[in-house]
């Protein structure tokens, strides 16, 4: 499967309220991953990285 669609999958699953990985540290190793392997470029993995950042500080807060 393209690393693109893995990336947009696990990017959209920060956003669910019951989400695995709610502060994104998975997403950014497998972001980081398929740029160090040369599966994406520098301006496809800046893209990926703020649209991370934006996916973590607008997902639903779980409660304490």
């Amino acid at each position: 499967m393209s690393p693109h669609i893995l990336i947009d999958k696990m990017l959209d699953a920060i956003g669910e309220y019951d989400s695995l990985d709610p502060s994104g540290v998975e997403a950014i190793a497998q972001i980081t991953a398929h740029f160090m392997s040369g599966a994406i470029t520098l301006e496809e993995f800046n893209h990926y990285c703020a649209r991370q950042r934006k996916a973590v500080l607008c997902a639903p807060r779980r409660a304490a």
